[in-house]
């Protein structure tokens, strides 16, 4: 999602790249033009531009879900019936699209609901019923579409002797 969304030209020029192949060569700038994933503001911008593009083309979309269920790059949304829950994805992509963005990694708990999204754009298999074991991470959990349940992995650490210094450190 990241490399999609374009930089000011004023900011794409502090997004440099200096390169040659070889100590004896010359020295090839270039200019990053794109929102660079991995540095720091990188996960802002991109939630400012999806809510930007909900607010600039949602009354266009009434169902998509943009403005309020994305954290980072996942999206989670849910419907009463398979129908318009079909009408909510259907809304979403064409916002999405309008921005240009095509959105991938679809899962669902309802198989129904991938079967017309090509199975390129697919997180999960459809071809198969989901497994009691298939999950994704979602939101720094694990989701199982088959069993539709969050599931939090959790560390905990075992200290010998509690004492002052080490109790903060938990």
């Amino acid at each position: 999602m990241f490399r999609q969304i374009r930089m000011h030209p004023f900011d794409a020029e502090y997004q440099r790249i200096y390169w040659r192949d070889n100590p004896h060569s010359e020295l090839v700038i270039f200019r990053l033009t794109t929102v660079t994933y991995g540095t720091a503001p990188a996960p802002f911008i991109a939630n400012r531009v999806l809510k930007q593009l909900a607010r600039d083309e949602g009354t266009n979309f009434p169902l998509a879900v943009l403005e309020d269920d994305v954290y980072v790059d996942d999206l989670l949304f849910g419907a009463e019936d398979i129908i318009l829950l079909r009408q909510t994805r259907d809304q979403l992509i064409q916002l999405l699209m309008a921005g240009g963005f095509r959105p991938r990694k679809w899962a669902s708990n309802d198989f129904r609901l991938l079967t017309d999204i090509p199975d390129s754009d697919h997180g999960l298999a459809t071809d198969q019923q989901l497994r009691e074991n298939s999950t994704l991470a979602v939101l720094g959990i694990t989701w199982s579409p088959a069993s539709d349940s969050l599931k939090v992995n959790t560390r905990i650490v075992l200290v010998a002797k509690f004492i002052k210094r080490s109790f903060p450190s938990m």
